[in-house]
């Protein structure tokens, strides 16, 4: 019977099919393996697009976030600087103010306005009349020319000619605020003279509640450069200088006299997902192992049945289909030259039952 099976074989005969047969190796399954591969491939490449989309849409976020404390910060201040600008034209115009001008004046700009803790004046740059006095007292006196915490702004303020906001710095009377300087001139004798420095001093802590950072640092790790409005390369405002490795998101506000620089992270990072645990990674991976598994079954099952479409079912030989094909092809070589060949008829006796029965 062994023999019998080895010399079907290469007549193109094969044994029926066992339940697994088809997971048995060959070229269907090599075939349905690079499907999987291909799938495979084609699914970490969509995780990291979709992990990349994340972190496109999270900066996104925090760039929305960060732009409205921006506008809501440079919208306070600058509402602020027209009002010491009103106070700066009314010293030009009568080249000073008395002490109770200036106090009525003062009380009148600050009305509504809890973010100004006080306005001074400084003829020659030293600080000569604060309202209200009433805590603010230590700031009498201080040369904004000499003091090394006030200086650098003071300069840059008579250098540009306009407003620079300086800070945030340690107030003598206690706690932390930023300051508007503008430097005035006055005519005397027909010739510009450097009259000195009207100042507002600004809540630092309540500038920027009322600009919203509780609610962003409660999310993200913030970070703001920038003292004394010297931009980027100046030195920290706030939080920890955020490196270029953390893909910050930056945002500049303008502010007198130049800028600040804010910079956020979110506090868990941008996605600390690996791209495996990406919500449609699983999925993708059982479709690619579903469409190779299909795949190989459903090449197994055309070879398959190429196969039986040139066998006999009964005896499991080649059948007449088959021989047909088989002495067109030896036909077709032999008019072409390539060798001849013998063709051998057996008649077997009483075999027709069999095959009707069976």
């Amino acid at each position: 019977m062994a023999s019998r099976r080895a010399n079907d074989e290469p007549l193109g005969a094969e044994p029926a099919d066992s339940a697994g047969g088809w997971l048995r190796p060959g070229r269907h399954l090599l075939i349905g393996l690079a499907v999987l591969l291909a799938g495979l491939y084609f699914s970490i490449n969509a995780a990291q697009l979709e992990r990349e989309r994340h972190f496109s849409e999270r900066q996104a976020e925090v760039q929305r976030d960060l732009s409205d404390f921006r506008a809501r910060l440079e919208t306070d201040i600058y509402a602020s600087v027209g009002l010491v600008r009103g106070l700066a034209v009314q010293v030009v115009q009568h080249e000073g103010l008395s002490a109770a001008e200036f106090a009525l004046l003062a009380d009148e700009l600050r009305r509504g306005q809890p973010q100004i803790l006080n306005f001074s004046l400084a003829p020659g740059f030293v600080v000569s009349a604060v309202h209200p006095m009433e805590g603010n007292a230590a700031a009498l006196g201080v040369d904004l020319l000499g003091d090394p915490i006030q200086k650098q702004a003071m300069l840059r303020a008579i250098s540009k000619d306009g407003p620079v906001l300086a800070g945030p710095f340690e107030m003598r009377q206690g706690g932390h605020a930023l300051a508007v300087r503008i430097p005035l001139w006055v005519e005397r004798d027909g010739v510009p003279r450097l009259w000195g420095a009207v100042s507002m001093v600004l809540d630092y802590e309540l500038m920027l509640r009322n600009a919203g950072i509780r609610a962003l640092e409660k999310e993200l790790v913030l970070g703001i450069v920038g003292r004394d409005a010297a931009g980027p390369g100046g030195d920290i405002v706030r939080g920890p200088r955020l490196s270029r490795e953390a893909k910050a998101v930056r945002v500049p506000a303008f502010l007198p006299g130049g800028s600040w620089l804010i910079s956020a992270v979110p506090k868990e990072g941008w996605d600390a997902r690996p791209w495996w645990s990406t919500p449609g990674f699983p999925f993708r991976v059982g479709l690619s192992l579903l469409a190779a598994l299909a795949t190989a079954r459903i090449l197994h099952d055309r070879q398959r049945i190429r196969r039986l479409a040139g066998m006999d079912s009964l005896t499991n030989l080649p059948n007449r289909r088959w021989a047909l094909q088989q002495l067109a092809r030896r036909i077709a070589r032999g008019r072409r030259g390539d060798g001849g060949f013998a063709l051998l008829s057996f008649d077997l006796d009483g075999f027709k039952p069999v095959n009707d029965t069976y």
